[in-house]
């Protein structure tokens, strides 16, 4: 029997699995559209120039009537320029994708298909971000041996289900990327566009070989993002530097090459425990591994060194440590006769960051490693630097001083978005409450809690033991044998979760960690990305949260301060305390946004908020795009700014206090007796909160115009204290010479604020973000705003003379263009945020201003490149400071309890920190602080004259969640 309405058989069907499956029609073909005849023509093009701009997208392309799938409810020129977005990727080529399509017969259902460019994707499964086509989506099966942990790789991947395409117009707008959504700022060069071609570079011999080799001994099919290209690097003999983050595979970027290409391969690496992980594998691959490290025996140093001056070495893997470089002069005399044999294939340099003084892991012995280049220079014999964590300046500083700056450089991109990034308050029961919901959440899985001391450590465990978890600790004040073992046991999973410094974690290789959790404030955004990065390489979705405490700042600051060092060093790493600061501090930019960003990537938050693992900022802006104000506190800021040179030793707190009006007993009688209720910005931001008002005051600190100096208390070495005082550039400010802009976000949908509160902000000046962003960046870059301004307007002109519109600001506002002017946005959230900017005028007009803004983008980028370098000379060249504190001066009712007690005060020893030098023996007494009066014995230091009990205690951070 005919179908009435196609005038064809019916099409065979199949019974499988308790369900019904239709045979594919071979003679099927697509639809025609009444408007176009079809999606390719140019017309439909024209049908939306000729609308208005402000009018909504309507549904201008109709399928014929013989065909009953419906289209996408957007115009036909957002969804034409969005399948030539994906032609351009390669997304819809056949060969990638295998779709079986199950159809459910009931009745007289008709078995009509559809063709594959109206398929509806679901927004489960493509996001916005073309990085991130396939991640986490259900229907992706690979084989073992090619499992991959990447997250941004789309190579060829079966795909057993038809996805459904179906978005909005904002997630439209977003996914047509003429931003810089996934690009890296113009002082990062990416050279991966030179190695894309295996077989021209290699030729066709040397290319089998590779694959083969990648799976006789790696066991993998594919390469991952950019392994590929920094092989072939390194095949060519390139020096080469790697920047790719942790889980990316750069571990196969030197060891494919050792085993391919004749010779000895050297790798530096920092930790014994990682060269060990990496020898035991390399040996399981069959592969000729050998380490020598200070545990080795004579006897077992001595048969390596008689395989390395063989004729024929067997040792195609060298792992050696950068103070065994340094310090045998026999190894020396065996790279020689490597290097004169012509055996000596390559230096590796694993972690080099490690490098640069400004890397978050610094180490001195790093820095020796620059005489490889002059000492094995004829032949060169080629260099590779690795790393997960490095900024631009970090990358600079390493290929200066490994004097390798003309290595080819890649670069991976640093999202990582099966992590979920999270941030609550350090409390009383936070850990615990935390602690009970991994529990439900990953019961009997993996996790790290990072601390700041060994004794931190111990009493995390002791509290996670209670709670039920399984818990050991590891930090440096354990001996060798008990770190190894523990750490074998954590990777055995013979317990869930490990309690350690920063001592623990580079380089480990454990797949499954679903949590990752700071008790304690890291050192610096570089080492938090690092230290996250552990979780999660399995590709499955996992938890990043840290708990903060605003304190746990000045416990770093004391670490560095007490250090001595030159003063480029000392301000570079009190800068990175102060970035962390305020990454916590921040309650309305993207979290991930602002990882990534750290390290020169430009990243769409967009992204994030539709993801399934958004951070707390996006998932919060998510449920409520009105949660977060932007108010203009710079009046406000000023006035305390006049008025602090007259309050002798204020805390942060005290002077937060004031400025609520709201003061506790203890510190009210004496506020009154000071004159301090009468100062001009008393009582201004009684519309606060507490949490809200003390961001506020550091935001100040931020910012750089005001500076806690610490003070040691005398008879009291361990003790110090922290007073609010005006920077350099907070005195210009506050006597008029210069001026200076500062917002405050504040969370307006809080359940615990009062209706009052909201009555006073209300009455506050609110501001857009664009607004805010633009009065600095005018500053900033004056004459690049002025010229771009100029340029803009030009370009909108023409577009709105060829539309037939009456002017530029019919299309958008003169503060729009004096905005994207000023702010040179370069994702499409970014310029979303513009004055009377929408999602449709960027579907119309966003790639021509992008176009327009790549010339600015790289006049910015080049003088901040300049600026960088400048800086990375005045670190070299800085003077050298002693380490200690101020000293205040000597008075009996001073207020014996300090701001902290000793980090570790126990064993008798001397503290000493990786990085710092603890100084104690060539200290120095500093100018005496300014005393002042005591009145009825009692001490005037406000807020509790800046005293805080031992850091141990837990401590509720005036942070709004």
């Amino acid at each position: 029997m005919l179908n009435s309405k196609t005038n064809a058989p019916p099409r065979q069907t199949v019974q499988f699995g308790g369900y019904t499956f239709v045979e594919p029609d071979l003679n099927f073909k697509a639809p025609l559209f009444s408007c176009c005849g079809s999606l390719q023509d140019p017309s439909c093009e024209q049908l939306e120039e000729d609308s208005d701009e402000e009018a909504p997208i309507q549904q201008v392309c109709h399928p014929e009537p013989s065909s009953s799938r419906s289209l996408p409810t957007q115009n036909s020129i957002d969804y034409q320029e969005e399948i030539e977005e994906i032609e351009e990727y390669g997304w819809n080529q056949q060969k990638n994708y295998h779709y079986e399509e199950p159809q459910f017969i009931s009745g007289n259902q008709r078995n009509d298909k559809s063709e594959p460019e109206t398929v509806m994707i679901d927004d489960d499964i493509l996001e916005d971000s073309f990085d991130n086509f396939h991640v986490a989506n259900e229907g992706i099966h690979e084989e073992p041996e090619n499992l991959n942990d990447s997250f941004d790789d789309f190579e060829s991947v079966p795909v057993t289900s038809k996805p459904n395409i179906q978005r909005s117009d904002s997630e439209v707008a977003l996914n047509q990327r003429h931003d810089m959504h996934g690009r890296f700022r113009g002082f990062l060069q990416d050279d991966s566009e030179e190695f894309n071609n295996e077989v021209d570079l290699l030729g066709a011999d040397m290319n089998e070989e590779l694959y083969s080799t990648l799976k006789s001994k790696f066991g993998f099919n594919q390469f991952r993002h950019r392994q590929k290209q920094c092989i072939l690097s390194t095949l060519m003999g390139h020096d080469t530097f790697v920047l790719m983050p942790t889980g990316a595979g750069k571990s196969l970027c030197y060891q494919l090459p050792a085993v391919i290409l004749p010779g000895v391969t050297v790798v530096v690496s920092p930790l014994r425990s990682l060269i060990e992980d990496q020898k035991m594998k390399m040996k399981e691959l069959g592969i000729g591994c050998e380490a020598l490290t200070a545990d080795l025996t004579p006897a077992a140093q001595e048969e390596i060194y008689s395989d390395l001056t063989s004729d024929t070495p067997t040792i195609k893997l060298l792992y050696v440590t950068p103070e065994k470089i340094s310090a045998s002069g026999r190894l020396g005399s065996v790279f020689y006769n490597l290097h004169r044999r012509g055996l000596l294939a390559r230096f590796v340099i694993d972690e080099a960051h490690c490098v640069s003084q400004w890397g978050h892991d610094f180490r001195p012995d790093y820095t020796k490693l620059n005489t490889l280049r002059e000492k094995y220079n004829n032949p060169p014999v080629p260099i590779i630097a690795l790393t997960a964590t490095a900024t631009p300046k970090i990358v600079t500083d390493a290929r200066n001083n490994l004097k390798m700056q003309n290595s080819k450089l890649f670069i991976s991109s640093f999202v990582r978005d099966n992590l979920k990034y999270d941030l609550i308050p350090k409390a009383a029961k936070s850990l615990v409450n935390v602690v009970e919901k991994m529990k439900q959440l990953y019961p009997g899985k993996s996790g790290i809690v990072y601390c700041l001391s060994r004794k931190e450590c111990e009493t995390v465990q002791l509290m996670l033991t209670k709670a039920g978890l399984s818990a050991e600790v590891y930090h440096a004040g354990l001996n060798d044998n008990i770190r190894v073992a523990v750490q074998r046991s954590w990777l055995a999973n013979k317990f869930d979760v490990i309690c350690a410094t920063i001592a623990f974690g580079m380089g480990i290789d454990k797949p499954d960690v679903r949590f990752v959790i700071h008790y304690s404030l890291p050192k610096s955004i570089e080492g938090y990305y690092q230290e996250t990065g552990r979780a999660g390489r399995d590709g499955m979705p996992s938890y990043c949260l840290m708990l903060y405490s605003y304190h746990d700042s000045i416990r770093l600051r004391r670490m560095i301060e007490e250090g001595n060092t030159t003063s480029g060093v000392r301000s570079m790493h009190l800068n990175n305390v102060l970035q962390v600061v305020a990454y916590c501090e921040n309650v309305s930019v993207c979290r991930r946004k602002m990882l990534v960003e750290h390290f020169g990537e430009v990243y769409d938050e967009q992204s994030c908020r539709n993801s399934k693992t958004p951070c707390d900022i996006c998932e919060r802006q998510r449920k409520n795009q009105e949660a977060i104000r932007l108010f203009d506190v710079s009046a406000d800021a000023l006035s305390i700014m006049q008025c602090l040179p007259r309050m002798q030793k204020a805390t942060l707190k005290y002077i937060s206090e004031l400025y609520r009006g709201s003061l506790v007993k203890k510190t009210s009688e004496q506020a009154v007796r000071m004159g301090h209720t009468r100062l001009p910005f008393y009582s201004k931001g009684q519309g606060m909160s507490e949490q809200d008002a003390l961001r506020f005051i550091r935001k100040l600190v931020i910012e750089g115009l005001i500076h806690e100096r610490l003070y040691s208390i005398p008879n009291q070495a361990a003790a110090v204290l922290a007073y609010a005082e005006l920077t350099d550039h907070g005195k210009e400010v506050a006597s008029g010479k210069k001026t200076a802009k500062v917002y405050l976000h504040i969370v307006t949908c809080e359940r615990k604020r009062k209706n009052a509160g909201l009555i006073e902000l209300s009455n506050m000046n609110t501001v857009s973000e664009a607004q805010a962003l633009k009065e600095r960046h005018m500053v900033k870059h004056g004459d690049v705003f002025t010229k771009c301004l100029q340029d803009l307007t030009q370009l909108i002109t023409a577009v709105a003379e060829s539309t037939g519109l009456s002017g530029p600001y019919s299309i958008v506002s003169r503060e729009g263009i004096e905005q994207i002017a000023a702010l040179l946005p370069r994702t499409n959230s970014d310029l979303l945020r513009i004055d009377s900017m929408t999602q449709i005028k960027i579907t119309k007009y966003g790639r021509l201003i992008m176009e327009l803004l790549a010339t600015y983008w790289k006049q910015v980028d080049d003088r901040e490149e300049q600026e960088m370098r400048k800086q990375l000379d005045k670190l070299k060249n800085g003077e050298i400071v002693m380490g200690g504190f101020a000293t205040l001066a000597s008075d009996s009712n001073f207020p014996p309890a300090p701001y902290m007690k000793p980090l570790a005060a126990a064993r008798g020893r001397k503290r000493t920190t990786p990085g710092y030098s603890s100084g104690r023996a060539t200290k120095k007494t500093r100018a005496t602080a300014p005393s002042r009066g005591m009145s009825r014995g009692k001490p005037r230091g406000r807020g509790g004259g800046g005293v805080v009990k031992a850091t141990t205690t837990l401590k509720r951070s005036m942070f709004p969640i």
